[in-house]
């Protein structure tokens, strides 16, 4: 009986033994083995060119025919085998021309591209997307101006790029006028052809077998490629201007106005004219008036065009020859009125600018006719409802920082 009790632990032995290597060869490796499916992101990016001006895919321009054959190779790779997770399109334009015209190209040029893939690939219909017109790529811009020494006047090229106090379209006048225009033929011919271009952001995403070690770790799964950084729009410049009408003055009219901005596209003028002073007997504006001007702006506040809608009181005493003296009616009923004007303010340099204006309206006068001599009486009273010419101007700017 001991010895049967002895043989079965033997075999019980024996058959642990067989069991636990059963075990380690099979229930191990299994576990070595094991797979799961995880989420995937590729993203790759295509860069096409575009003539100066123009929205029109030119496939002989530079590299757009191996670009775009690339480009069409891929998406149509990953349609078949993966899943095209969306689209994002992305044009800028060189500075060349203003920020607006350049936000419509540039939206152009996205549009475009959206439109040849959907031409091109009809599954692309089920996919998102998105197109964005960012208008001119400064930051790219900057780095490459920082890395060509061959620029003519770099120096001041990049201090024009980073003054705060112009705007895009104020810092372009200033580059076309650095040496003489020798810096921005430069960058027609080195730099400004690489602006002009679409970035295509194709992001695919499908699943990829991961076979998980024997001790499980948390799979990482890839980050997308980040998407480029929008160049941020345009803000309005934190200014304000002091400015005199240079016209006035030739006529012997002193006088001063300021302009505040209000908002992207508007501005508020007001001037104030004064001249107490008689230049001669047969020669004298004495007036003081004022003439304030809400403008709307095509561009930015104080920059490229505008129109303004003005109006107008002033008292006055005016000769211009010995016979007669104007005088608004007995000093207490000055002019008034209302009219349109157009206007262009260039940039000149640094804070300076010259603006032009003309505008026409309505003035109501009721007025005096004085003999044009010493205590020279008075001989009729005139009552007229003008329409004409009403303001006019050649005027030094100057832009001062607001607090």
């Amino acid at each position: 009986m001991q010895q049967f009790t002895m043989q079965k632990s033997v075999l019980m032995n024996k058959f642990l033994k067989i069991f636990l290597f059963l075990f380690l060869f099979f229930a191990i490796p299994l576990r070595a083995q094991t797979s799961v499916h995880v989420e995937k992101l590729d993203t790759f990016r295509y860069s096409l060119l575009f003539h100066h001006n123009r929205y029109e895919i030119d496939y002989e321009l530079s590299e757009n025919a191996g670009m775009m054959h690339q480009m069409d190779s891929v998406i149509r790779f990953y349609h078949e085998y993966h899943h095209i997770s969306s689209i994002d399109i992305f044009a800028y334009t060189s500075f060349e021309g203003t920020w607006e015209s350049n936000i419509k190209l540039s939206e152009n040029r996205a549009l475009a591209i959206k439109k040849y893939l959907l031409n091109t690939f009809q599954f692309l219909e089920q996919v998102h997307l998105h197109t964005e017109g960012l208008s001119e790529d400064w930051n790219l811009f900057r780095e490459k101006a920082t890395g060509d020494e061959n620029i003519p006047s770099q120096k001041q090229l990049i201090e024009i790029i980073d003054n705060p106090h112009l705007n895009y379209d104020q810092k372009e006048s200033g580059i076309k006028r650095l040496a003489k225009g020798a810096t921005y033929r430069y960058l027609l011919k080195n730099i400004l052809f690489s602006q002009r271009r679409v970035d295509v952001y194709v992001i695919f995403h499908y699943e990829k077998e991961v076979v998980l070690p024997q001790i499980v770790h948390p799979v990482m799964v890839e980050e997308p490629k980040p998407l480029p950084e929008p160049l941020p729009k345009p803000v309005t410049p934190k200014f304000w201007a002091v400015k005199t009408n240079l016209l006035y003055w030739v006529t012997g009219v002193s006088n001063i106005g300021v302009e505040y901005p209000v908002g992207n596209r508007f501005s508020i003028d007001f001037p104030v004219v004064y001249s107490p002073y008689t230049i001669k007997n047969n020669w004298k504006i004495r007036t003081l008036g004022i003439q304030p001007e809400f403008r709307w702006w095509w561009n930015k506040p104080m920059v490229g065009h505008f129109l303004g809608l003005h109006a107008h009181l002033a008292y006055y005493n005016i000769a211009t020859d010995k016979l007669d003296r104007y005088q608004d009616k007995d000093g207490k009923t000055p002019l008034w009125g209302a009219g349109l004007s157009y206007g262009y303010v260039l940039p000149l340099k640094g804070r300076w600018n010259m603006e032009f204006t003309v505008g026409a309206g309505y003035a109501r006068l009721v007025y005096d006719v004085f003999y044009n001599v010493s205590n020279g009486a008075a001989y009729d009273t005139v009552s007229k409802n003008y329409w004409g010419l009403t303001k006019a101007g050649v005027t030094l700017v100057y832009k001062l920082d607001k607090k």
